[in-house]
C-alpha cells in the first residue's frame, strides 16, 4: 500500500490499473449502451433512463444545431439540479459546442458579468419563478454589451421539443 486511501478501496482493486481515455461526452453514449433501461435519475418519483436520457441529450443537440449552433460555441445553461441540466450539458457537448455553467444563486451583477466575460451564443434556463426573471432582467438590464439568445425550457405546448419535461 503506497497511499492512505487505498486501504479503502476493495481487495483486488489496485490505484495503478490502467485507466482507458475517452471523451466526456461518451460517458453517457457508453452508459446508455451499457445500461440502456436502468434508472439514471429519479427525480419526484419520475424515472429517467440512461438510454431516454441519452435520446434527450440527443434532442438537445439538435435543437442547438438547428438554432445555428456550431463547434467550440459557449452555450450557457443557467439550470438547477434537475435532469433537464443532464440532458441540456451533454447535449451542448453533442453539438460540439462548450457548457458555461451559471449557478442559479448568482446574483445579478454576477450573471451580467460572466455573460460579457464568457461570451455565450445561447442561454439554456427554465421558467421556473426562481430562474428566469433574474436571468432576464440581468440580459435586460444594459450592462451587457452582447446579449445572448435565451432557450428557455418550459412545461407548456411551446416548449422547444428537445426540453425534457419535469415538474415546475
Amino acid at each position: 500500500m503506497t497511499y492512505p486511501w487505498e486501504a479503502s478501496y476493495p481487495p483486488g482493486r489496485d490505484w495503478h490499473a490502467p485507466i482507458e481515455p475517452f471523451a466526456i461526452d461518451d460517458v453517457l453514449d457508453r452508459s446508455a449502451a451499457r445500461w440502456q433501461e436502468r434508472t439514471l435519475v429519479d427525480f419526484y418519483d419520475r424515472r429517467i433512463s440512461y438510454g431516454a436520457m441519452l435520446d434527450l441529450s440527443r434532442q438537445v443537440a439538435r435543437g442547438l444545431q438547428d438554432l445555428g449552433v456550431g463547434v467550440g460555441a459557449h452555450i450557457g445553461l443557467h439550470l438547477a439540479n434537475v435532469p433537464h441540466y443532464i440532458a441540456c450539458f451533454f447535449g451542448v457537448l453533442k453539438a460540439g459546442a462548450r457548457a458555461v455553467n451559471f449557478s442559479p444563486l448568482y446574483a445579478e451583477r454576477e450573471i451580467q458579468h460572466q455573460i460579457e466575460d464568457s461570451e455565450i451564443e445561447v442561454m439554456i434556463t427554465l421558467d421556473w419563478q426562481s430562474l428566469y426573471p433574474k436571468l432576464a432582467q440581468s440580459i435586460a438590464g444594459g450592462n451587457v454589451a452582447r446579449s445572448p439568445r435565451t432557450w428557455r425550457c418550459c412545461n407548456t405546448p411551446a416548449a422547444p421539443p428537445a426540453c425534457p419535461r419535469a415538474p415546475c
